[in-house]
């Protein structure tokens, strides 16, 4: 079967395009914040972070040479089983590392760090909750997408798939802020890269970063509504959720990665004995490969720049909280 090239774009053009759309989406967020406040301000930076991140890739990759639907996947249209894998992924996912943030945060708060949170009371009623499923759940989700997987995680695969998972989650987890989120965008950085590579789909990974959206959403209306304002999980429901999490992305990753290697040409092929777990991973992590153009000696250049850069910011935001 002759391999079908998922993007033509090489690891520094993908490095490159990130970094202008970083920096055009960070001066569109600067004139909102400079002209708005309140709820305009937050509502328009939503839509700003799918807008200015979906056009300025889709843009800039047909600019660089490559077919914009080369973004989307090598399969843009997605099985509805991967739907739902995406959606149980991530609801495990964010019950597994929820307790770990917020036991990051608190010792970040003994250690003096307590930045302002600008959503105190931007679930105050339904309407509003309603519109941030739009602005700061949809919008954000397909435009987060787009610029760290379809772009930049599809440019570098060039060096390798599990280079391209890692890389791109550090990048993902550094766009989010300070340190108490680092180690969920990390988790999910990892699992949305990890599900757009085995489906060939980006709108799959769009459907995951969604759901933990609306999770995130939903979790803070019923806290705000129904909670305490000084409301503590007990130690026993965050120990539980964290069970729960762990056992189902166990449990579901380890059922659907036995039934990739059950339909692989190696599994086929048979054999006098087993072959090694580290081979049967190998051969997941390949599952798509076969539209990836794997030459790893394609230049990573502004690769490096754009992690360089994120770690910057990352560390900037953190100090200071200027940057969001």
């Amino acid at each position: 079967m002759k391999p079908i090239k998922q993007s033509s774009l090489t690891s520094s053009q993908a490095g490159l395009l990130f970094l202008v759309t970083y920096m055009l989406l960070f001066v569109a967020q600067l004139v909102v914040t400079l002209v708005c406040e309140g709820d305009l301000m937050l509502h328009l930076t939503g839509v700003l972070n799918g807008v200015v991140m979906t056009s300025a890739v889709l843009i800039g990759t047909r600019v660089m040479g490559a077919p914009v639907r080369s973004v989307f996947g090598s399969k843009p249209r997605p099985h509805v089983a991967h739907l739902g894998l995406a959606a149980a992924l991530t609801l495990f996912a964010v019950l597994f590392s929820l307790p770990i943030m917020q036991g990051i945060g608190q010792l970040f708060s003994l250690l003096g760090y307590n930045p302002p949170s600008p959503y105190a009371d931007y679930y105050s009623s339904i309407p509003k909750m309603l519109l941030a499923l739009l602005t700061m759940a949809l919008l954000p989700a397909i435009g987060e997408e787009i610029l760290v997987r379809g772009s930049l995680f599809g440019g570098l695969r060039a060096k390798g798939t599990v280079f391209a998972g890692v890389f791109s989650a550090l990048v993902f987890a550094l766009m989010h802020g300070g340190p108490t989120q680092f180690f969920h965008q990390l988790l999910l950085g990892l699992l949305f890269a990890f599900l757009y590579h085995m489906t060939g789909s980006l709108i799959v990974s769009i459907v995951a970063h969604f759901v933990n959206n609306v999770i995130a959403i939903l979790h803070d209306f019923l806290l705000y509504q129904f909670a305490p304002h000084d409301f503590v999980y007990p130690v026993w429901a965050f120990v539980l959720m964290a069970v729960v999490g762990f056992v189902g992305l166990v449990l579901i990753l380890f059922f659907y990665m036995r039934r990739v290697w059950k339909k692989s040409p190696e599994a086929a092929d048979g054999g006098e004995s087993a072959p090694k777990i580290s081979e049967r991973l190998q051969v997941v992590l390949n599952h798509r490969g076969e539209y990836v153009p794997y030459d790893r000696q394609a230049p990573l250049g502004f690769g490096w720049v754009a992690g360089i850069f994120m770690i910057v910011v990352w560390l900037v935001n953190t100090i200071t909280g200027w940057i969001s």
